[in-house]
């Protein structure tokens, strides 16, 4: 059964952020954020204040549609630094570590043809206790993204999952809301404290 997209899906989305920049047009050389909605939910300003960080993050969203609308959540900005975060929705829809991995590989090509210049730090694919029958498969497209970012210049993986387990191994309770998917914002801080350490401050 193969789970299909269609190109439209978030349009409306899309056009909240073409809004969004002719109301504040953001400055070229920042970071970005893009991902599904563990982007969307992560309190860019509370977590790395100062950074001035755009959060171009859509719910629900897959590693094919960061690639599809790439012109829309990536381009316009011409980041110095880029921030993703996928792999959770791919995963819970049937995809395969090797197909979540392929479509990886085809948005940092996209990434690398348009925009050479920028850093990019892929966030691990994170834990939680609603998905958790699919973990092992969030674990094994892990591996496949880190081991190739390892070979890659100019990009960082960052393995956000460990601090979002206890002790037993399990998804941390209070880093998640009731849904036992989404981060509260302890769960931000836990990550966002392995990311902020790779963000500088743009250049005045």
């Amino acid at each position: 059964n193969v789970w299909e997209w269609t190109s439209t899906r978030w349009d409306e989305r899309m056009a909240q952020f073409a809004e969004e920049d002719e109301n504040e047009q953001p400055r070229e050389g920042g970071i970005v954020f893009t991902g599904s909605s563990t982007v969307v939910g992560w309190d860019l300003e509370r977590c790395f204040p100062g950074l001035n960080a755009l959060n171009r993050g859509f719910g629900g969203s897959v590693y094919s549609e960061a690639v599809h609308y790439f012109d829309k959540i990536l381009l316009p900005y011409r980041p110095a630094t880029i921030v993703l975060y996928s792999g959770d929705n791919d995963i819970a829809m049937g995809k395969s570590p090797e197909h979540v991995f392929r479509d990886f590989q085809a948005l940092v090509t996209k990434i690398r043809h348009y925009l050479p210049e920028p850093r990019i730090i892929v966030l691990a694919t994170k834990p939680s206790a609603s998905r958790w029958d699919v973990w092992p498969a969030m674990k094994a497209s892990n591996a496949l993204v880190e081991a190739y970012a390892d070979t890659q210049p100019d990009m960082t993986f960052v393995d956000i999952s460990a601090p979002l387990l206890g002790d037993d191994g399990m998804p941390r309770e209070d880093y998640y809301k009731e849904d036992r998917l989404h981060l509260t914002e302890a769960g931000y801080d836990a990550i966002s404290e392995l990311v902020r350490p790779l963000l500088t401050a743009p250049e005045a």
